[in-house]
């Protein structure tokens, strides 16, 4: 991102300023900050750094709580699917991921170390490791 600038990194991907404003921004797959790697793009959303620890626009971070929102609930209401997805309840799809730590007590810098331990797809396991 370094050779964007300052000035305009302060701008791109600003979640910060569409959550200040009511809007609720969901997360996608052409987030050029990182490589698809969904850790990453949590601990980039929160603490605007990027694998070699650089910051860039760091006005734009947002909470854990926040990025997990955007990736969940509000990605579904994007596609108009909040009525099968985005939360976990009675009767909408199951698919979620278990992780080997709980990321609301993780350093936000280490979030991109936290590793898949199980995965749900349609209420069945698709995945352990």
């Amino acid at each position: 991102m370094h050779f964007y600038g300052e000035e305009r990194t302060r701008h791109m991907f600003a979640m910060r300023e569409l959550i200040d404003a009511g809007i609720r921004p969901p997360l996608s797959s052409d987030y050029t900050a990182s490589p698809s790697d969904p850790v990453m793009w949590l601990q980039s959303l929160v603490t605007r750094t990027d694998y070699q620890g650089h910051t860039w626009g760091a006005n734009q971070r947002i909470t854990l709580k926040e990025a997990i929102r955007a990736g969940t609930l509000d990605g579904a209401t994007a596609s108009y699917e909040e009525h099968i997805k985005g939360t976990l309840e009675p009767g909408k799809l199951a698919d979620l991921v278990v992780w080997d730590q709980d990321l609301l007590k993780t350093d936000p810098s280490q979030l991109v170390n936290v590793k898949v331990q199980r995965t749900m797809v349609g209420g069945q396991w698709v995945y352990e490791s």
